[in-house]
This record gives C-alpha cells, sequence and structure tokens, in this order.
C-alpha cells in the first residue's frame, strides 16, 4: 500500500511538472523580412485564426502602401499650394472713408497697428483713402486741413484689413490637400483598428529586442507575426509556422484554410524491449511491440489526450518462472516540448489494466492488474507528417506482493492520420 501511494504522489507530481517543463525550452523565430534589432512584438496565432491574421496582416500591409501613398500626395499638395500663396498677393487695398468737412481743402489721415503704433500719416484731397495692408488689426484717425491749420484728430477708429480672396486654383488645392489629409487619417485608423483585432485573435505574445529571438510559443500556437515598433511606426513581418508544430501548421500556410479535424489525430507504431522486477533476484527480459493514437489538441491548456497499446512476451527462465504473454491498454496524457531543429521531447503519464498471461507447460492461467507508467519520448521530424522516435518509461504494476517495474525502451514512427 506504501508503494501504491508513493507512485500516486508521482503521478500527480508528474501531471503538475507538465506546463513547466514547456518553458525549458525556446524556438527560434525569425520576423523576416524584418531584420535587425530593435522593439519586436511576436503575436503567436492558433490553426483556428490563421485565415482571420492573414486578412488582418494582409490588409495592414495594404493600408500602409495606402498611407505611404498619402503622405506623399500630401508633400506634393503641400508644395503645390505653398507656390499658389508664393504667387498670391499678400495685400488687399482698404478703403477708408469718412464724412467730409466744411471748408476742408485735405484731410490728415493717421494709421496705426493693433498696438496702436504710427504706421503711415498722409495727406489727401477727398474724403476717403486706398491702403495697401496686410491682413490684420488696424486703427486710424482723421483730421481736416484748412489753408491756415490742421484741425484736430478725431478719435482712433479701428478697421481691420482682410486677405485677398483666393483665386479658384487656389481654392482647389486647399481642397485636395484637406481630402488627403482626412484619408491618411482614416487609414490610420483602419490599420489600428486591423492591429486591434490581430492582437485579440493571438494567443499570447511575447517580446523582443531582435528580429530574429529565441521565444517559448504556447502550446495552442501554430504560427506567429512579429511587429516592430521604431519611431512611432509599426512593420509587420509575414506570418510564418512555429518550427516543429504539426503537418496541418505547414498545410494551412501554404493554403490559407484553417486546420482540419481530420488531421488531429497522431498514430505511432514501435518495437518494445525491456527488463521486467520479479521480486526475485532475477530480471525477465521482454520483448514486444506497441501502437498509439494521440490528438494534437489540448485540454485544460496543457493535457494531451493519448491511448496506447502495448503486448510483449517473456520467454522463461527454467525452475524460476514461466513464459508469459503480457498485454496492457492505457489511455493517459501527453505533453510536446518543441526543441527546435525537427527534434521535440513527450512527456506521458499514462495508467489502465495490464493483463499477463502465463505459458506454463503445467498450468497456464491470465492475471490483471493495474498500472501506471510515466514516460519521456524524444522524436525527428522526418517530414510535416511523419517522424521517428525513441523513448523510455517505468511501467509500475500493482502486485499483491508489491509494486512490479517494467522498463520498456522504444524504437518507433509516428505518422499523422
Amino acid at each position: 500500500m506504501r508503494a501504491a501511494h508513493s507512485i500516486q504522489i508521482f503521478g500527480f507530481l508528474f501531471l503538475l511538472a507538465l506546463p513547466a517543463l514547456g518553458d525549458i525550452y525556446a524556438e527560434r523565430l525569425n520576423a523576416a523580412p524584418l531584420t535587425g534589432g530593435g522593439e519586436f512584438e511576436f503575436y503567436f496565432i492558433s490553426p483556428e485564426k490563421k485565415v482571420e491574421a492573414d486578412a488582418h496582416v494582409r490588409r495592414i500591409a495594404e493600408l500602409g502602401a495606402e498611407r505611404d501613398r498619402l503622405r506623399d500626395d500630401i508633400k506634393r499638395a503641400e508644395t503645390e499650394l505653398a507656390a499658389l500663396d508664393a504667387r498670391a498677393p499678400k495685400k488687399k487695398q482698404t478703403r477708408l472713408e469718412w464724412s467730409p468737412v466744411e471748408g476742408a481743402a485735405a484731410y490728415s489721415v493717421k494709421v496705426f497697428d493693433a498696438s496702436k503704433k504710427l504706421l503711415d500719416t498722409r495727406q489727401i484731397d477727398e474724403n476717403y483713402v486706398l491702403l495697401d495692408l496686410d491682413p490684420g488689426e488696424y486703427f486710424f484717425q482723421v483730421a481736416a486741413v484748412t489753408k491756415f491749420k490742421t484741425g484736430t484728430y478725431s478719435r482712433l477708429s479701428p478697421f481691420r484689413a482682410t486677405r485677398p480672396k483666393p483665386s479658384e486654383e487656389h481654392l482647389e488645392a486647399e481642397e485636395n490637400l484637406a481630402l488627403l489629409k482626412e484619408k491618411l487619417v482614416i487609414a490610420d485608423k483602419l490599420r489600428a483598428d486591423h492591429h486591434a483585432a490581430l492582437k485579440a485573435d493571438a494567443v499570447s505574445s511575447a517580446s523582443a529586442q531582435s528580429a530574429a529571438a529565441d521565444l517559448t510559443p504556447p502550446a495552442g500556437a501554430a504560427f506567429y507575426v512579429a511587429v516592430e515598433k521604431k519611431g512611432g511606426e509599426q512593420r509587420y513581418s509575414l506570418i510564418h509556422a512555429i518550427p516543429g508544430r504539426s503537418a496541418s501548421v505547414a498545410e494551412a500556410s501554404r493554403s490559407g484554410n484553417a486546420v482540419s479535424a481530420e488531421s488531429s489525430f497522431w498514430w505511432g507504431a514501435d518495437l518494445v524491449a525491456g527488463i521486467q522486477d520479479t521480486n526475485l533476484d532475477f530480471f525477465r527480459v521482454s520483448l514486444g511491440a506497441a501502437a498509439f493514437v494521440r490528438y494534437d489538441k489540448p485540454f485544460f491548456r496543457y493535457f494531451y489526450p493519448q491511448l496506447k497499446l502495448t503486448a510483449a512476451y517473456s520467454p522463461s527462465k527454467t525452475n524460476v518462472y514461466d513464459a508469459m504473454v503480457f498485454t496492457n491498454l492505457y489511455p493517459g496524457v501527453y505533453y510536446p516540448i518543441t526543441l527546435g531543429k525537427g527534434f521535440s521531447v513527450f512527456v506521458s503519464l499514462s495508467t489502465g489494466p495490464n493483463v499477463f498471461f502465463v505459458l506454463s507447460s503445467a498450468a497456464s492461467g491470465s492475471v490483471l492488474q493495474w498500472g501506471v507508467m510515466p514516460a519521456t519520448e524524444l522524436h525527428y521530424a522526418l517530414s510535416d507528417r511523419t517522424s521517428l522516435y525513441t523513448g523510455v518509461g517505468i511501467n509500475f504494476t500493482f502486485d499483491p506482493q508489491g509494486v512490479l517495474k517494467f522498463v520498456p525502451i522504444y524504437f518507433g514512427l509516428t505518422r499523422r492520420f
């Protein structure tokens, strides 16, 4: 009972450790065509969101090109408007008029700026004057002039000099510039909306200081896109498949389609060889085969389900134990860890029934016992759909006389459905 309790504790701790194991290894991600150092944000995309992410990135690129074109057009429009301003008259003739004074031979007019600084004094014969002034606020005062003297000046009176009426060409240039600026604001707003949607669709994100960075993608992600923040601007990479992920990643990357449900299962087959504890001074040697089915989408984020079947034969040892065939059917969970360069590690924990068939010349029989098996496998991807693997496990079988241990070593092949 103590041994069984220890195995249960081991299994529980093993499951708790799976999430932490996934963070040990980082994947080398490249934000091509972006290069060099800077401030980068990598967004990790699930297969289900690949189509939406493609659409966002494509639209962001289109809006970026449109924004660059609008900025060039705005510069040209501003240059054109500045040229029209340079050619346009700067001053508009302003007419000041007052009531005539009886007996006046002429009039003396003083003009002041907005701060009441004297700008001009002139004497004229008529009861009005024409002034060429820059647009702005002014004051004036006038006095009647006779052949004997200049009379008293009137109080300061304000007036405004206005800008000359722009030409039709100038008005069209101003309207065109305003329209281009409005289009630029709309393009910026749409681009920001697509960026926000892309960020919302991401499983998670990670920051980096280089376009090529060692990062740990989350388990549910199959693609990534990087954004470089430079001088208030944002530049986007292409959408890339995360190296070492399943065949559905490459297929979805080429076709632009989400991963289909039928591509979520893997099968594997392998040869098994190992030694088995007998509670004696001898160990059994067993040879056999195993097969499994795995589902590559997690439950509760970290738990990927699997079902494994093993069958093996153990020859007899004269006067010690009889030949034996055993088989087990173990449901369980696994967790994939990407190492890069096509390599990955799978750690798993399974539990289920063991059936032992004793082959004796005197008498044969069968025994049903329960087992728990943690295991570790090293996989190497031959292609997007096929990989070779080798692994080792420890099968703890609960026997009335104690816990028997079987240490199998695997070598096999996996293939996506």
